[in-house]
């Protein structure tokens, strides 16, 4: 019992020392002659929005460091961040990262930002983790994710997504969509263009597309409704496969046989 104590009372001291810093840095730059938004950035969550009439890009970004005592807190912050918003020929480049010059180890370091931007810009969307949440466009979206979730809605272009990890909702399009997802659910719905997906783990819906859907699936449930043009599954290891409202073929490739076109449009 004396033990215990002892160690309790050694451990106080340290955890007391042990802090958090939180910070709000503003970042601004013209939107003139602008056309692509490219975005870098680690750890915490990103949220865009495109803005009617809005003539600039206005990133507010939320820094939080946890679990250094005063001293080390104060080094890693002034050494490690990142965090700048340029013009780049016809790009705007924001990078927000955390950068390794020193060895001190926080138990967490992540920025959040919120972006505010005109909505006439493609959007490109490099990230390491963190949930990824992006609405109303008119222009094309590339998002390259490592975990997190992902949530697209009211984009007038096209998306593509390459993604790890983490659950993906995309909705309310008028171009075509692309995902090429490792694991987690997907969800794709009211899609005015074509639908293709390569997936690994996870179940997929995918509902009221304007175009084609054409799918690659490792093991998972898919469910399928309202499509206006053709459905193809090329391929599908694992899973129960429900279809209903296809107006054109559908399509389904087993590995083992060649492709059976299939007349119905209910498939269970």
């Amino acid at each position: 019992m004396r033990y215990s104590i002892f160690l309790v009372l050694i451990l106080l001291p340290v955890i007391a020392f042990a802090g958090t810093r939180r910070e709000m840095k503003d970042l601004e730059l013209s939107a003139q002659g602008i056309d692509t938004l490219v975005i870098r950035c680690g750890a915490g969550s990103l949220n865009l929005k495109g803005i009617d009439g809005h003539d600039k890009i206005g990133v507010a970004a939320g820094i939080i460091v946890e679990g250094l005592d005063e001293k080390d807190l104060n080094t890693f912050f002034r050494k490690n961040l990142l965090l700048h918003l340029e013009k780049q020929g016809t790009k705007a480049v924001l990078r927000g990262v955390f950068i390794r010059h020193t060895k001190i180890n926080p138990q967490e370091a992540k920025i959040d930002i919120t972006i505010r931007a005109p909505r006439d810009l493609n959007v490109k969307i490099d990230d390491n983790s963190g949930p990824i949440s992006v609405s109303d466009l008119f222009g094309d979206l590339e998002i390259d994710d490592g975990s997190g979730s992902i949530k697209i809605e009211n984009i007038v272009g096209d998306v593509k997504v390459v993604d790890t990890s983490g659950t993906i909702e995309i909705e309310e399009l008028t171009g075509n969509v692309h995902v090429q997802d490792g694991s987690g659910e997907l969800k794709i719905n009211l899609i005015e263009g074509d639908v293709s997906v390569v997936d690994g783990f996870g179940s997929i819906t995918i509902q009221d597309i304007g175009g084609h859907v054409k799918i690659w699936d490792g093991s998972g449930s898919i469910d399928i409704h309202d499509i206006s043009k053709s459905v193809s599954i090329l391929e599908s290891d694992s899973g129960k496969i429900s279809i209903e409202g296809v107006k054109g073929k559908i399509v389904r490739r087993d590995v083992n046989t060649p492709d059976e076109e299939i007349d119905t449009n209910d498939v269970e």
